[in-house]
């Protein structure tokens, strides 16, 4: 399973943490458009935001994490 930290780049607040589902209701869009905002984030078109993608078996649960280690 896939958790997503999003945070603001200018004061590195975290934004969104959680599953795809989790941050698209935290931002107030659908996954479908958070999938391609994390996307655009992560290939540099949108530089507000970073975007960090965990990769997490079942039954881990994620770390937050800082973003600038």
């Amino acid at each position: 399973m896939k958790y997503y930290t999003v945070y603001r780049n200018d004061t590195d607040e975290v934004v969104a943490f959680g599953t795809a589902k989790e941050c698209a209701d935290k931002r107030k869009m659908t996954v479908e458009s958070f999938h391609s905002f994390v996307s655009n984030t992560r290939s540099g078109r949108t530089k507000t935001y970073s975007v960090i993608v965990e990769e997490l078996e079942e039954t881990s649960k994620p770390i937050l994490q800082n973003k600038r280690s």
